[in-house]
């Protein structure tokens, strides 16, 4: 697994200390080395791929193959011995449904949080941290300034409506 970078942990605490949605924009927004940037009509296999460019586990992959369902395809996340076929409802895929699965099957060692400050875009960030850095910051700031900034991802969580 791979451990946050000092000068990540240095921008996101730099933020969380201010609080405000301009540090956001300029420490961390669009830096697809520490965020997921998520358009609402991206292809979802990639936001896997994503994901795992930040965390670097080698462990974490997704698995399209053509179906013969609503959405013409089944995408499959792996996460070292996991695998969830990801449950699409109505015609086609939705990031909300991939995001939210690929959070639970990560949830053994890393959670997803949305970053706050992209809220109103349709192209959102997502924060993937290991869970002991989130548990890190939680104590440092407390979980109120900690979710004001990064909203924790439920299983009913919707962010592109």
């Amino acid at each position: 697994m791979k451990n946050t970078s000092r000068e990540h942990l240095e921008l996101i605490e730099n933020y969380l200390e201010s609080g405000y949605e301009e540090v956001f924009v300029d420490l961390i927004s669009g830096r697809t080395d520490m965020v997921m940037v998520v358009d609402w009509r991206e292809y979802d296999e990639e936001i896997v791929q994503y994901c795992e460019d930040i965390l670097n586990t080698k462990l974490l992959t997704a698995e399209t193959v053509d179906s013969d369902n609503a959405q013409g395809f089944e995408l499959t996340i792996i996460y070292k011995d996991q695998r969830v076929l990801v449950p699409y409802q109505g015609d086609g895929a939705d990031r909300d449904t991939t995001i939210i699965h690929l959070n639970q099957i990560l949830k053994a060692d890393y959670e997803i949080r949305l970053c706050n400050a992209s809220l109103g875009s349709d192209t959102l960030q997502f924060l993937p941290l290991a869970n002991s850095t989130w548990e890190k910051l939680e104590r440092r700031w407390g979980r109120p300034a900690l979710e004001n900034c990064f909203t924790p991802i439920e299983m009913d969580s919707c962010f592109f409506g």
